[in-house]
């Protein structure tokens, strides 16, 4: 069994610490902020977090783009779990595919909402979307989202998602709002 000691590589903002002590309470959390708060890096923390103590779990990452998920996603990644391709945590990681597995069965997909619909798919235990404000559709890859966190038998539903700025108008904190009511 590999260990991976996360305080070595990602020390929260205190900011940030609710985010990840609700991991389990909460359904649906987001982390906001300026741009390069650390936002994304919370979040890839998370989902790592996730992916070790849930053994066999299934869990996506979204970014707006695919170019997004080369430039930003996959180097964040790096900075948490070392070299995708070459990190003993790391059992297979098909590029072509942008899917991982870890030593453990848990799997991380990474993947683009420029189409949402192309995201349907198979059951899933957690998302994270980033760049969230981005997001061309939001509305209809929120919805994607809602139908995939069905659970893959291996873990807790839970949604988390980033951005810059939030306002009152803005359609993710309009969401986030829809969300809180069904919790």
């Amino acid at each position: 069994m590999f260990e991976i000691n996360l305080a070595e590589k990602y020390v929260p903002h205190s900011a940030q610490l609710p985010f990840h002590l609700d991991g389990y309470k909460i359904r649906y959390r987001g982390v906001f902020g300026g741009t390069g708060s650390g936002k994304t890096l919370a979040g890839v923390a998370e989902d790592v977090r996730w992916l070790i103590e849930n053994p066999g779990i299934v869990g996506y990452v979204f970014e707006p783009t695919y170019l997004m998920v080369k430039h930003i996603l996959i180097p964040t990644l790096e900075k948490i779990l070392g070299s995708l391709t070459s990190s003993p945590l790391i059992k297979s990681f098909h590029q072509g595919d942008m899917h991982i597995t870890l030593w453990n069965g848990s799997q991380l997909w990474l993947g683009s909402l420029l189409n949402p619909e192309l995201a349907e798919g198979a059951n899933i235990d957690f998302v994270h979307v980033d760049e969230a404000r981005l997001i061309r559709n939001f509305d209809t890859a929120w919805h994607v989202i809602e139908r995939r966190l069905r659970g893959s038998g291996g873990g807790h539903p839970n949604g988390a998602w980033s951005q810059q700025r939030l306002t009152l108008q803005d359609h993710i904190y309009i969401a986030y709002l829809r969300t809180q009511k069904q919790n």
